[in-house]
């Protein structure tokens, strides 16, 4: 049982693979945290993408009153 090295090619595509999602999780969610997304008012803008004839879950709980503190936008 003999184990062949990888060559250098599948060793960036493996690298690739692992790395990529790890980072752009991590873009995403540092920019999430800041203090910069809030109105004076306190709250936060939303904008989600609507369609006709149905009502998404941000909507439902917008509806619900889950949703204290954020206003929903609809994207143009």
């Amino acid at each position: 049982m003999f184990k062949t090295p990888l060559t250098r090619r599948q060793r960036q595509g493996a690298a690739t693979l692992l790395l990529a999602p790890a980072l752009l999780l991590a873009s995403c969610t540092a920019s999430a945290h800041g203090t910069d997304l809030k109105n004076a008012d306190g709250t936060v803008n939303v904008r989600y993408e609507g369609a006709a004839n149905t009502v998404t879950l941000i909507e439902l709980a917008a509806g619900l009153g889950y949703l204290d503190g954020i206003k929903l936008a609809l994207k143009t």
